[in-house]
């Protein structure tokens, strides 16, 4: 079942989702959720300054639908061939991005407008992929299944495909944001067994950003085009802290 989120920290995985969300100036008005039936749920996973909602109509026996809401009404995303899907991010011109099944059933990052509908953005040679974050001009980011079966952070060229932006010397890497320099963040793993967040940008590759003091884990949640950084940190004390990264320290 997508994603593997129980590979983080429950506290990490809170902020994660609370990092899914970006601040927008829209009045939405609904009398229940997207309005969906009786014995469904919602959630709304982002929102662009238009007032376009991306999100995901929960039917009663466990199913996902993708889909974006407007002035009251639904759009249905579809999938990719398969039974479900979910939404992510969306950006300002109403491009979408998540993951949906095919029709084996594996999970599969796409890209959808309303121009060309649902695009898979394909894999890293593994068997499953999930998009993450997309910027203003339409690049996307996310984590893929490699053909050795680990996850890589990935980002996506000019021509839609992936690129494995690796590791920081381990097994697995996961991107969770980007900004509309290309510039990405996320976690990755070290040869040590830590995970600990990076900013990978073009040209430069993956740095590691530290922990705030005492500190073995931290992973990034997002990054602004002025290239300040956000996420969460262990401390010396075995607790998750907030932090802030300002391209020289770690607060």
């Amino acid at each position: 079942m997508p994603p593997r989120f129980s590979r983080f920290p429950a506290p990490l995985l809170g902020l994660c989702l609370l990092a899914a969300v970006s601040t927008a100036s829209a009045t939405i008005y609904a009398e229940r959720g997207f309005g969906e039936r009786d014995g469904n749920g919602s959630i709304a996973s982002d929102l662009n300054p238009a007032g376009l909602v991306a999100g995901i109509i929960m039917e009663e026996a466990g199913r996902r639908r993708a889909v974006t809401y407007q002035h009251g009404r639904i759009r249905e995303l579809g999938t990719l061939g398969g039974d479900e899907g979910f939404t992510k991010a969306i950006n300002i011109h109403g491009v979408v991005v998540g993951s949906a099944q095919t029709a084996s059933g594996a999970w599969h990052a796409f890209r959808y407008d309303a121009a060309d509908g649902m695009r898979d953005l394909g894999t890293l040679g593994g068997t499953s992929s999930y998009a993450t974050a997309i910027a203003r001009g339409g690049q996307v980011a996310g984590y893929a299944d490699t053909s050795g079966g680990d996850f890589h952070a990935f980002v996506t060229k000019a021509d839609h495909s992936l690129q494995d932006l690796g590791t920081l010397g381990g097994a697995s890497s996961y991107a969770s944001g980007l900004n509309s320099h290309g510039v990405v963040v996320g976690t990755a793993q070290r040869d040590d067994g830590y995970r600990r967040a990076f900013v990978y940008r073009p040209g430069a590759g993956m740095q590691e950003i530290g922990t705030l003091p005492g500190g073995r884990i931290s992973s990034a949640t997002a990054i602004n085009d002025a290239g300040l950084i956000v996420g969460a940190s262990e401390t010396e004390k075995r607790r998750w802290h907030a932090f802030a990264w300002d391209g020289k320290r770690m607060l």
